[in-house]
């Protein structure tokens, strides 16, 4: 009989499945419905309200002074980004991938993500404490913390 591991082994997290070529959106705008598509600069008064936005690509990006309101976002992509002052009102996402994220003035406190990719990428940024304590687990694992009941 084989012996089991007295330490539990945690799920592997995947990259997000995303299109192989992405189309350049070059901007948002309100009630606007992407799929498949790459965000590289927003900046200046960004008005994404009542927007859809997924499988889509927001890699290096600089985002400054951006608001995203009432949001359905998918996956949202922003490995190496550099956000400041971006703000989420009335929100959702499934996952943000946040390797590499670098934020000043960051509000996520208006973002319902069920899972962030790498929680070290959150710094700078705020989160209600709903929010914090569900993610606890995850920002526990990324310290090397065994959480067990």
């Amino acid at each position: 009989m084989a012996r089991r591991s007295s330490t539990l082994q945690l799920p592997r997290i995947i990259d997000p499945e995303l299109p192989d070529v992405l189309d350049d959106a070059g901007i948002l705008t309100p009630r606007m419905n992407v799929v498949g598509v790459q965000l590289d600069l927003l900046t200046g008064q960004v008005h994404a309200s009542h927007s859809s936005l997924a499988e889509s690509l927001i890699p290096s990006a600089r985002l400054n002074d951006v608001l995203f309101d009432d949001c359905e976002i998918g996956t949202l992509d922003l490995p190496e980004a550099q956000l400041s002052r971006v703000q989420f009102l009335h929100s959702r996402a499934d996952e943000v991938d946040t390797r590499g994220l670098h934020a000043a003035d960051l509000d996520l406190r208006g973002l319902e993500a069920l899972s962030f990719t790498d929680p070290r990428g959150l710094a700078g940024g705020t989160l209600s404490p709903h929010q914090a304590q569900f993610h606890s687990a995850a920002f526990a694992r990324t310290l090397g913390i065994h959480v067990e009941p």
